[in-house]
């Protein structure tokens, strides 16, 4: 959803923010579970904690990072063309952003345009271990500000991005996955009854929600992270999963992180060299870059993410 809402033009546009707020939900709901489930709270675990994040996080983003600045330097003006925030950095505190990945949210110049909402990630992969999830009373009270904040910027009419793309906004879906966690034993639906149905309602939504809503970004943004938050309850219980499955989901998610980061810079590539003309964002440099972002997402799982996998 993220990657047609890019390059897929004139594609919905909204379908990619509906995904990262669901995937924050997904976060939520995660790291809830570990830091309660594997880690632990004390000094110890959460050293673990941090620095399995770090192993999770870092590699494959130094990887693209190094290959964005080599595409930025060789064929500056397509980049630019693709994703203006796809450029060197200008100053010295941009580039320790991009290397850093904390402080390049607001940034204008991102070698990983995307990485602005690994930036809210990692803000509450620490809040969330420091604060906000060691307990259920916490993480109630978190939700409930998260919430109440929420519907006071709608009230507002506050611009989407400052609802989107800030850590405040993003605290709801945060909590939400979070509040999934600590509830999960009295939200128990049938993912047998539930899964196919709540699937589907999303996508339709999705598709729809311009003929629904005369801004999708609004209100219908919320429909849809109450619809993902279905999709994942009906998820958050399944049990008996066939061995094929398990590893096909495994492989998808191994996929999902390095295609995230790698999308633009893939798409610019191929608007570059394309020999079959295509040089602006469409469904044709979609299609292209999904299929080669596949490709290059495999060798970084295989080459990178395989051998850290071990040290994590």
């Amino acid at each position: 959803m993220v990657l047609m809402a890019h390059l897929a033009s004139p594609f919905q546009d909204w379908t990619g923010v509906y995904a990262v707020f669901c995937f924050y939900l997904l976060s939520g709901y995660l790291m809830t579970l570990i830091l309660n489930e594997r880690y632990g709270f004390d000094i110890e675990g959460l050293r673990r904690y941090a620095i399995n994040r770090i192993l999770r996080i870092y590699p494959p983003y130094l990887a693209v990072l190094i290959v964005a600045i080599i595409l930025v330097l060789i064929i500056p003006e397509v980049c630019l063309r693709i994703n203006p925030a796809l450029s060197l950095p200008t100053n010295f505190s941009e580039w320790i952003h991009n290397l850093l990945i904390f402080g390049l949210n607001g940034d204008a110049h991102r070698l990983i345009p995307p990485a602005w909402s690994v930036d809210v990630e990692l803000f509450f992969y620490w809040s969330m271990a420091v604060f906000f999830t060691r307990n259920r009373l916490s993480c109630v009270i978190w939700f409930i500000i998260s919430l109440v904040y929420t519907v006071y910027m709608l009230h507002l009419g506050l611009d989407f991005n400052q609802r989107y793309a800030s850590s405040i906004g993003a605290s709801l879906p945060f909590s939400t996955g979070a509040m999934m966690y600590y509830f999960r034993d009295k939200l128990v639906i049938s993912f047998r009854k539930h899964l196919a149905i709540a699937i589907i309602i999303f996508f339709l939504y999705t598709c729809m929600s311009s003929l629904i809503w005369k801004n999708p970004r609004n209100y219908g943004f919320y429909i849809a992270l109450v619809l993902g938050f279905y999709v994942q309850l009906s998820l958050a219980n399944l049990k008996d999963i066939p061995s094929w499955l398990k590893f096909l989901d495994t492989k998808l998610g191994d996929l999902s992180y390095p295609m995230f980061l790698c999308h633009w810079h893939i798409g610019s590539l191929i608007a570059a060299i394309a020999p079959f003309g295509v040089s602006n964002k469409g469904i044709i440099l979609f299609m292209w870059t999904f299929l080669a972002s596949v490709l290059l997402s495999l060798l970084i799982n295989y080459f990178i993410e395989g051998p850290v996998e071990n040290v994590r």
